[in-house]
């Protein structure tokens, strides 16, 4: 290999490490902002109610109706 090569090598191989970096670090930025947008969406799906928590619904609808 010739100097200039080796020089171009090294050049290239500093290139690709500083892409790779700033490739890592807006992929990550993406997440964190997918995440944030996805918090913000609202859920058809509905809260989750215990078991005991609906046996106390239904008891006091009883209580109620009685």
């Amino acid at each position: 290999m010739v100097i200039s090569d080796k020089i171009a090598l090294k050049y290239f191989i500093k290139v690709f490490e500083v892409m790779n970096r700033k490739k890592k670090i807006n992929n990550t930025l993406k997440q964190k902002l997918k995440k944030a947008n996805a918090k913000l969406q609202k859920s058809n799906k509905p809260k989750y109610i215990s078991k005991a928590e609906r046996a106390a619904i239904e008891l006091a609808q009883n209580q109620d109706s009685d």
